[in-house]
């Protein structure tokens, strides 16, 4: 995570190794000017927005088509815990915007997903869930079944 994302966009642009940038509601920087290059680049625009921010931010932010990632637990270390009022904020977000891809990035395990794809996430991020899981790979097709039920 950076906090000026446009010191580093060109850079990762240029690249051509970049499919979608994710940008916190909460950084500063230009976002009209960050959308034209990623658009520029045929680069998808993600906006990501923190637990202790105000979802009226993302309806300020966001745009037409545009996808939007929910952080479930606060920047920082992997393996927090579920926060019930996330899932109450992504589907605020479905009923504002039902056509958008809808991200919940922390505290998802089969449960945790179940209950954010039914308020309205379509893709969810699990990282420590996982990773300390004594069988990765088994745990993984757990959150698989999860996200096709």
């Amino acid at each position: 995570m950076v906090t000026e994302p446009e010191e580093v966009l060109d850079a990762w642009l240029a690249t051509g190794l970049v499919a979608r940038v994710i940008i916190h509601v909460e950084s500063r920087g230009n976002l009209e000017r960050i959308r034209e290059k990623c658009r520029a680049a045929g680069v998808g625009l993600m906006l990501s927005i923190a637990p202790k921010t105000d979802v009226s931010a993302m309806h300020e932010k966001h745009r037409d088509n545009e996808a939007m990632q929910v952080l479930a637990v606060s920047p920082g270390p992997a393996g927090q815990p579920f926060n019930p009022a996330m899932v109450e904020r992504v589907k605020a977000l479905r009923t504002w915007a039902p056509h958008a891809i809808i991200e919940v990035d922390g505290g998802i395990n089969p449960a945790t997903l179940l209950l954010y794809k039914n308020a309205g996430a379509t893709n969810f991020v699990s990282g420590a869930y996982i990773t300390n899981a004594a069988d990765p790979e088994k745990t993984y097709a757990e959150l698989q079944r999860a996200a096709e039920e």
